[in-house]
């Protein structure tokens, strides 16, 4: 009776790695990277995180430092390993004095190098794009919300090592 209700998650069964698989988790939907890095988004929310290392913190010319558990408006990414990069949003408020519009974080680039934890990230396009090349990296990227429906639809994503992909389409192939 139990299995009908909840059947066993064929996943789980093959012991593959949660991080692999799990598209929610508590009220969040969840894109997986590099592990550990993993793009989030809660839910009702429109803006996609990326969580870094505790308290990372960004000096911007424009004078301000931020302290960052996580980018909290990634609008575009590429997953090309050991690489994670792309663009993080700025992020306003309204001041309740004024009644204009502050920017609390100022729109930047980023490049994670998940070998090393190290993060570089760029005020200027230019120098971004810069580095892009000299790491041979391609200047496309994808809309996180287009990277989470391509893996809610197939858990299987390119950038996984080959021996997480091959359990992934085994158990995929299983539950045909």
């Amino acid at each position: 009776m139990k299995n009908k209700i909840a059947p066993e998650n064929p996943y789980l069964k093959a012991n593959i790695d949660k991080f692999y698989w799990q598209t929610v988790s508590d009220d969040h939907n969840i894109v997986p990277l590099i592990k550990p890095y993993q793009l989030m988004k809660i839910t009702g929310s429109n803006e996609w995180y990326l969580p870094t290392k505790s308290n990372d913190s960004f000096n911007f010319k424009n004078g301000s430092i931020v302290k960052l558990n996580s980018f909290s408006a990634v609008v575009n990414c590429n997953i090309f390993p050991p690489y994670v990069f792309g663009i993080d949003e700025e992020v306003t408020t309204i001041s309740p004095e004024t009644n204009k519009s502050i920017v609390i974080k100022p729109s930047f680039y980023f490049i994670i190098n998940t070998d090393n934890n190290n993060l570089d990230t760029f005020e200027d396009y230019k120098i971004f794009k810069e580095r892009l090349n000299q790491l041979n990296l391609p200047n496309e990227y994808s809309t996180p919300d287009y990277l989470f429906e391509q893996f809610r639809d197939n858990p299987v994503l390119p950038w996984f090592p080959e021996d997480i992909k091959r359990q992934l389409e085994e158990v995929k192939k299983s539950k045909k």
